[in-house]
């Protein structure tokens, strides 16, 4: 007697003959399987022709070493070249006026807050990215318009946006007081910005490439299947200054110079 096969839990629900079910079961099974396949092979390629991350770990030695109030402005500068040579690279050929007329001085795509709305409007590349972008420009803007440095000795304290996910994965490497913008701002927003650079680096290449190959950039750049070598070698930059980063722990009554007798 051959075995009925099982089905998701979703088609399982379905009103639906056994038939009907077992046809959906067999597309979604073949889909799965086919899409798995062309992940591995956009992996295979990206990890073939792997970027040179050079400007990447001088971008992120800045963020670590310089000043509070700097790191805005270095970060934005680097992310606007960034989008730029992503816009030059996938804006189709054959424009009127040319590519230049679109990025150059007076484009409609010339500025760094005209590159983050367009790449959010046309999906160039993770939404949240996009927005921690956003706020660093608010921040660079802030420090670049502001003659009063009182003014400005707080501005590190509000955190990038849509991070939760970043602090719990870093959670198993750091403490949680690293990421902790009430306890240490300074340190807290460092380590968010040399994160969001280093996917900044990585989806401004290849996140258009996952939707023109027909896959879901999110699971293809960072599912079970996508570019691991490539990827972790990006990561490297920031996991390494992220230590450096963390502030020291705290004091604990094990490392406390015991007192004397007579105090």
């Amino acid at each position: 007697m051959v075995d009925k096969p099982e089905f998701d839990d979703d088609i399982e629900a379905l009103d639906l003959s056994y038939a009907e079910k077992s046809g959906l079961q067999v597309y979604r099974n073949y889909t799965n399987s086919f899409n798995k396949f062309r992940e591995e092979r956009f992996a295979e390629e990206i990890n073939n022709n792997a970027p040179d991350t050079k400007s990447l770990g001088e971008i992120i030695r800045l963020v670590h070493g310089e000043e509070i109030r700097y790191v805005p402005i270095l970060a934005c500068a680097w992310a606007d070249e960034e989008l730029e040579q992503m816009f030059k690279v996938f804006l189709r050929d054959g424009i009127p006026g040319g590519k230049k007329a679109l990025i150059g001085k007076f484009g409609p795509i010339s500025s760094f807050f005209s590159r983050i709305q367009f790449a959010y409007a046309f999906d160039l590349m993770n939404g949240d990215v996009l927005k921690s972008l956003d706020q660093l420009r608010g921040h660079r803007n802030k420090l670049s318009h502001t003659w009063n440095p009182k003014l400005l000795e707080d501005f590190f304290k509000t955190p990038l946006p849509h991070m939760d996910g970043l602090a719990e994965g870093l959670l198993r490497h750091v403490p949680p007081e690293a990421v902790d913008h009430t306890k240490y701002p300074e340190e807290a927003l460092r380590i968010q910005t040399m994160w969001v650079l280093c996917r900044v680096f990585y989806e401004s290449r290849f996140y258009p490439l996952a939707k023109l190959a027909g896959l879901n950039p999110d699971r293809a750049l960072y599912g079970p299947n996508s570019p691991r070598k490539t990827l972790g070698k990006i990561c490297n930059y920031a996991m390494t200054f992220t230590k450096l980063t963390v502030p020291p722990p705290p004091p604990t009554s094990k490392n406390k110079t015991p007192s004397s007798p007579d105090s």
